[in-house]
């Protein structure tokens, strides 16, 4: 996103926050401009995102950085945000329906079956996520050719999975 300011109506992030909720971030670098308190050196990895034509580089900034906290059994924090944009750019320079696509999205499902397998062993009776919530989503849809931001049915609906 070019230019966006902070979000200052009450939100998720902040709420988290203001709860005492111990936050990571990694992915896509305009969280910080919208969410200018949740990005801190320690516990967040923004990534580059501008370049519509990087097809991979923040997803594989998100999956360096998220990989090692799940798997070395990091208990330091109650929220963990992960925004993949590869899915994202590779519609709006190769389409949705382009073997780029398919070939992304085989990537993400790849990487949602290593998250869910981690999370289910952390959620577990006496797991550091005991109880736990894993939310998976989309923030918004995609036209055919791979556009987005109007209102119409394609670029508004989106996944979320509970």
């Amino acid at each position: 996103s070019f230019g966006v300011s902070a979000v200052t109506t009450d939100n998720v992030v902040a709420q988290c926050l203001a709860h005492g909720l111990r936050v990571r971030f990694f992915g896509d670098e305009a969280w910080g401009e919208l969410f200018p308190s949740l990005l801190d050196a320690n516990t967040s990895r923004p990534f580059p995102s501008l370049n519509v034509r990087d097809l991979h580089g923040v997803d594989r900034g998100v999956r360096s950085s998220l990989f090692p906290m799940l798997e070395d059994g990091d208990n330091d924090w109650d929220v963990a945000i992960a925004h993949y944009l590869g899915v994202d750019h590779v519609g709006h320079i190769h389409g949705v329906h382009s073997d780029a696509m398919k070939s992304k999205l085989e990537e993400m499902d790849d990487d949602l079956r290593r998250i869910f397998s981690h999370f289910v062993r952390m959620a577990q009776p006496g797991g550091s996520l005991e109880g736990g919530l894993l939310l998976v989503l989309g923030d918004h849809g995609q036209t055919d050719g791979g556009d987005h931001g109007g209102g119409t049915p394609p670029e508004v609906d989106a996944a979320l999975f509970a």
